[in-house]
């Protein structure tokens, strides 16, 4: 199928109209302004809320500006108030005092100008500054007080002028007698400057205004830029009454100022408790002076753009037209690359294989007449719509697996990178091969083979070596091969079982031993084992053997045995070629083998044990029992029962021997609970001093019969040991005891304890007594075992005391250690983890001998 031509129609067909073109520079232009309009826009409304930001920290700072001031102020018309209370004469009496105490309050730091004392009718008695007498008792901050009944602060509703003269803002405070009637006030006048000077402080611009209004918003007390002309003229209009005449207390108002005409941004807020409000306004002008810049820069980027704009159009416009130009050019061409074109095609379809081109986007350019036989193929399709109407129509699924999109990416990622041939099976049982090259400008050639013949030779071939592997792998045994050097030239899978681990078939050790002796392999001593020198023998005479058993090692370390059997092979001409034959792993039975032995040895062992235990138990058992009969049937004689004393004696015999005896069947019923698990600690912390001196007190008694000598080490600041109090008690006497009965006459024995390097606690037993070889101390670490285990031995016991103590020692967490050498004596080392230790000692444990 050819290829399509580009003809001077299609060509003009793929031309941007000059409308469009147009109509899409238009469409840039006005959604370019329109962003940057939204964007003015945006950042003239940020720029406003930042000024309304500035404007409501402005009046917060004031509020708290005029209550702490007049808070100020209150503070000391209290502290004259109670003075004058404390007066001895009448206030009209005392007007050299009050005057005093009224100059200590007024000061140059003072929040107020003059403060004065006024009597009943309105009359300066006395004042700071030294004032003319005065008459007020028309003003509002004396008849409010003098009706009133309350001792509060009232402050005057206005700044009214008198005489021209501004009058200060009044703050002020009833007098009252002792029997509650009125007596004056005292007052505080505030000049309206100090609030003047601080407002001219505040950096609110040229064109910025800060106010002090009383409650109602209805007159102006104080403001900055000053207009004195405002300060006596009410004020009922504007949108600050207005606010505070609907029930606000605080806000932001914008608009034009009723007093200069202004347009301003201001927020206003009522003084907590106080008449008065707060204003602070901004230029809005001034406000937005930033904002009109950036407009006029942006602006002028707008302006810009368009011309930039207009001039890449026009630019286009040219292009068109010399493209118009090139389209008669192409008319001429069209004739000679369509003879060209006939020759290709005749060319690529008298081959017998499948070809097809596809250009550097992957689009088929042209394809012979067996490619386009495949499928639905056109000219501009792309490889992988082909790949996937492969996948879901042509190709079998076991070359596609499980996942056919996965195949397909796969199959388009190898076509752009070419690696091979690949073979495919399609669903009519036909195979195809596939090789792919990649052109110079890009694009790749694919051909297509049909090796359907080809794969079913092969098939066949397969199917007969699979069989005979199928029949070596599903045996219980592998097989094997040699070369006539006795190599291993093959090995069946489940020799890897073997090599590397059982149950883990298909191991990486198998090809190991490809190419090696079975001699180089074994764990044997080949040259000292005459089995193997055997083997050799039957080797050299080519005969067959069997059960050829020999040990190897494994991947992993382990020791395993290989029992194999073989036959020679020879050639046609009767030359030897190698030996082939079976093999399978014996490791188990063996093992079997000799852990039954071992189990045999072991049941004997037990069998002794017992024996000994039995023997040795029923000569502890028959001793105290013997003794317990005896002097029983003593006291019961009539002839022993009539001397008390005797009983007595007899009686105690009785008590020890049956002591001996419950002691005996305690450390048993102890071994036993260990065994089981059953033995709880009660765990507490232990003073060690204290329990080592009892279990000395105990020993001491035997020591002396013996002629032993007790010493003890413990230094005094030893920490307490977390552990069970009887199972230590039970460890110490277990070490003693036995430390005093293997110590003859004349030895000693040495009580030590300290702090070990890990923070842990030893605590040691020493002897000079008769000591133990090493097999010894193995023996005696056993339960129901003892180093001397005769009848006629010279020690008494029944061999639990020492694995007792190991045992009580280790369900502490701790290790018992014995060193011990005959003839020299034994040490016994208990050691007890950092986690027993708790907290110092309370006592000391001096070292002395007994």
């Amino acid at each position: 199928m050819p290829p399509p031509k580009e003809t001077a129609a299609t060509a003009r067909g793929w031309t941007l109209p000059r409308s469009l073109l147009l109509a899409i520079s238009g469409m840039v232009f006005i959604a370019f302004t329109a962003l940057t309009v939204i964007l003015l826009w945006q950042k003239r409304t940020d720029t406003i809320g930042l000024a309304v930001k500035r404007t409501q920290n402005l009046t917060r700072t004031l509020e708290e500006q005029m209550a702490r001031r007049v808070a100020e102020i209150d503070l000391e018309l209290s502290a004259v108030s109670r003075s004058l209370d404390r007066l001895p004469v009448p206030l009209p009496l005392a007007n050299g005092q009050i005057r005093s105490a009224l100059q200590a309050t007024a000061g140059p730091e003072a929040e107020y100008r003059d403060i004065a004392v006024i009597d009943a009718d309105g009359r300066l008695i006395a004042d700071a500054m030294g004032g003319t007498s005065i008459d007020v008792s028309d003003r509002d901050f004396f008849t409010a007080p003098r009706i009133g009944s309350a001792a509060d602060l009232y402050i005057s509703r206005s700044a009214l002028t008198r005489d021209g003269k501004e009058w200060p803002l009044v703050l002020s405070r009833r007098l009252s007698k002792a029997d509650g009637s009125f007596a004056g006030i005292v007052a505080a006048f505030v000049s309206l400057d100090r609030f003047r000077e601080f407002y001219a402080s505040l950096d609110v611009g040229r064109g910025g205004a800060v106010a002090l209004w009383d409650g109602t918003a209805g007159r102006l007390l104080a403001r900055h830029p000053d207009r004195p002309e405002l300060l006596d003229l009410p004020l009922d209009r504007g949108p600050l009454f207005e606010a505070l005449g609907g029930g606000r207390d605080e806000g932001v108002l914008r608009g034009r100022s009723p007093i200069d005409g202004i347009d301003r941004i201001a927020s206003f807020r009522r003084v907590a408790g106080l008449p008065f409000i707060v204003v602070v306004a901004l230029d809005l002008r001034e406000v937005l002076a930033t904002w009109y810049r950036d407009a006029w820069l942006y602006g002028s980027g707008v302006a810009i753009a368009s011309i930039m704009l207009l001039l890449l159009t026009a630019a286009l416009l040219k292009q068109l037209s010399r493209q118009d130009a090139l389209v008669a050019a192409l008319q001429t061409s069209e004739a000679a690359a369509s003879q060209l074109n006939r020759r290709f095609e005749d060319a690529i379809n008298s081959l017998s294989v499948s070809f097809s081109l596809f250009d550097a986007e992957d689009r088929l350019v042209i394809g012979n007449r067996t490619r386009m036989a495949l499928s639905d193929s056109a000219p501009g399709i792309t490889f992988q719509t082909l790949t996937q109407h492969a996948a879901a129509n042509l190709i079998h699924a076991e070359s596609l697996g499980d996942d056919p999109a996965a195949w397909v990416q796969w199959r388009v990622e190898r076509h752009r990178n070419p690696d091979g041939p690949i073979e495919l099976r399609y669903r009519d049982g036909s195979w195809v091969r596939i090789h792919e090259t990649r052109t110079r400008e890009g694009g790749t050639v694919v051909t297509r083979t049909d090796i359907t013949q080809l794969k079913e030779i092969e098939g066949s071939l397969r199917a007969s070596e699979e069989r005979f592997r199928d029949y070596a792998e599903t045996a219980s045994e592998w097989y094997w091969d040699t070369d006539c050097e006795h190599r291993v030239s093959y090995l069946s899978e489940p020799t890897a079982g073997f090599v590397d681990d059982p149950g883990h078939l298909n191991g990486p050790d198998a090809i190991m031993t490809l190419g090696r002796r079975r001699a180089d392999i074994t764990l044997d001593n080949v040259a000292a084992d005459p089995k193997w020198q055997e083997h050799f023998r039957q080797l050299e005479r080519r005969e067959p053997f069997t059960d050829f058993t020999f040990r190897v090692a494994s991947s992993n370390g382990k020791e395993r045995y290989a029992c194999v059997s073989g036959k020679p092979i020879f050639d046609a001409q009767g030359l030897f070629l190698g030996y082939r034959g079976t093999g399978r792993d014996v490791t188990q039975q063996i093992v079997a083998a000799a852990r039954l032995r071992e189990a045999k040895a072991a049941a004997e062992a037990a069998n002794r044990a017992k024996s000994e235990f039995l023997a040795a138990m029923s000569h502890e058992l028959r001793t105290p029992l013997n003794a317990v009969i005896g002097f029983s049937e003593l006291i019961r004689d009539v002839h022993y029962a009539k001397d008390p004393a005797r009983v007595r004696a007899y009686a105690a015999d009785i008590h020890a021997s049956g002591q001996h005896l419950l002691k005996v069947i305690n450390d048993i019923l102890e071994v036993s609970r260990i065994e089981a698990g059953k033995l709880e600690l009660h765990e507490e912390a232990i003073d060690l001093a204290a329990a080592v001196e009892a279990c000395l007190t105990l020993v001491r008694q035997c020591a002396a019969e013996n002629a032993v000598a007790l010493r003890c080490d413990v230094p005094d600041d030893l920490p307490r040991l977390l552990a069970d109090a009887t199972r230590l008690k039970q460890i110490l006497l277990n070490l003693l005891s036995n430390a005093v009965k293997f110590t003859p006459g004349g030895g000693s024995v040495t009580v030590e304890a300290r702090m070990a390097e890990d923070a842990g606690l030893v605590i040691s037993v020493r002897d000079d007594g008769i000591g133990m070889t090493a097999d010894e101390i193995v023996v005696a670490l056993q339960p129901f075992r003892q180093v001397d285990n005769s009848l006629s031995r010279r020690f008494e016991g029944t061999g639990l005391g020492l694995p007792l103590t190991k045992a009580f020692t280790e369900l502490h967490g701790g290790r018992l250690e014995v060193v011990s050498v005959p003839g020299e004596g034994t040490t016994v080392r208990v050691t007890f983890p950092p986690g027993r230790i708790v907290l110092a000692s309370a006592r000391t444990v001096k070292a002395k001998a007994s």
